[in-house]
């Protein structure tokens, strides 16, 4: 196990090195990318540029793709409630993520700047929103073990809960289905809540 597995807990053979390019951003757990539709040659290419700065996808930092979209979602919900309350009309996603473009573009370095960053924003950020919804509207379906989990990790999935709440209006996750315990520095012990 090398220092990063060590780190996250993950095992080599958990986590074997990506044969395509999304395989490095689906190793968070709580998400279920498999129904995610395969992304856009363009699309990817944002990913990687904001999520992988200065790195080959093959050998790409897990810390490093977990910081940046933890950041990425952090500066969603710091402007969210400044901008918004409720869930988000349709109508004015778009212009919510513009003023998510114009923060990233002036406060984090790794942030790709090129055309229709907007958009590919929206992409990205729903990329993962859904998966982490799914894997909880899944929930029942397959046997859940309870996992322990890098507070890292727990921090993004914390965020993205939150995120997800406000945005659509649904009931946090944690809480409802899951329930997540501090069991030490820097571990979550996560299982389903029985009364879900």
């Amino acid at each position: 196990m090398d220092s990063e597995e060590a780190y996250y807990g993950i095992a080599q053979a958990d986590y074997p090195r990506p044969t395509i390019n999304e395989d490095v951003f689906t190793w968070i757990p709580l998400m279920d990318f498999t129904d995610t539709p395969p992304l856009e040659h363009d699309d990817l290419t944002f990913f990687n540029r904001c999520l992988l700065p200065n790195e080959h996808w093959m050998d790409a930092s897990r810390k490093n793709i977990l910081d940046n979209l933890t950041y990425i979602i952090t500066a969603c919900i710091d402007l969210y409630n400044d901008y918004h309350t409720g869930p988000m009309e349709a109508g004015d996603v778009y212009a919510f993520f513009y003023i998510v473009k114009g923060y990233l573009h002036h406060n984090m370095p790794t942030f790709c700047r090129r055309g229709k960053t907007p958009l590919r924003l929206i992409r990205m950020v729903k990329y993962f929103m859904k998966a982490f919804v799914q894997y909880n509207l899944n929930a029942g379906q397959t046997e859940r073990k309870p996992l322990l989990i890098h507070q890292d990790i727990m921090t993004l999935l914390f965020k993205m809960d939150e995120f997800n709440s406000k945005y659509t209006g649904a009931a946090k996750i944690f809480g409802n289905r899951l329930e997540a315990v501090s069991i030490s520095d820097g571990v979550y012990y996560v299982s389903e809540r029985l009364e879900a």
